[in-house]
């Protein structure tokens, strides 16, 4: 029962998962003025961020789990692989994992799925346009307005992100 838990900011994580709810038709917000709406709804739909990050961690001191933080994995993917592959009980050389991200390197097929939003021309200034155009970056920053970061925070996502160092007070959601 060894788990191996990719953990994302879950502010982008959220705006991430509401956006391709939006591809395959789950709702129609997009406007950057319905965030919350959109966010509050999914929440209610699916679970917030926090309740299930919530359910993870208390979870750890029953079994063994693994966190991987989602901007690690990106920023050093040779480090992270060879971290999960020692969890699970396995040496892999440097070799090895270059070769497997090499091959990753070449595959687009993500990119060009209809529904991952990579091909999406979204409305200008709606939530998903102001997500491509910092998709590389925090763009919650750019579309969580007073309301999203309270209903985040009242969602009990504030103790995870402050866990995972995605924020260092717990008084982040009241700026």
């Amino acid at each position: 029962n060894d788990v191996v838990y990719i953990v994302r900011d879950g502010r982008n994580a959220t705006l991430s998962f509401l956006y391709l709810n939006f591809l395959a038709g789950g709702h129609n917000l997009s406007r950057l003025d319905q965030a919350w709406e959109a966010i509050h709804r999914l929440d209610e739909r699916e679970g917030s961020w926090g309740e299930h990050v919530g359910q993870i961690l208390h979870q750890a001191d029953q079994r063994r789990i693994l966190f991987v933080r989602y901007e690690d994995l990106i920023a050093a993917p040779q480090i992270e692989i060879a971290r999960i592959a020692r969890f699970a009980g396995a040496k892999l050389s440097t070799e090895a994992i270059d070769s497997c991200l090499e091959l990753e390197r070449g595959v687009d097929s993500y990119v060009v799925n209809p529904l991952s939003g990579y091909l999406d021309e979204p409305d200008r200034n709606s939530i998903y346009d102001l997500l491509q155009r910092h998709r590389k970056e925090d763009y919650w920053r750019y579309i969580f307005d007073r309301r999203c970061k309270e209903h985040f925070h009242e969602r009990g996502g504030t103790e995870p992100l402050m866990h995972f160092g995605y924020e260092r007070s717990g008084d982040w959601w009241k700026t």
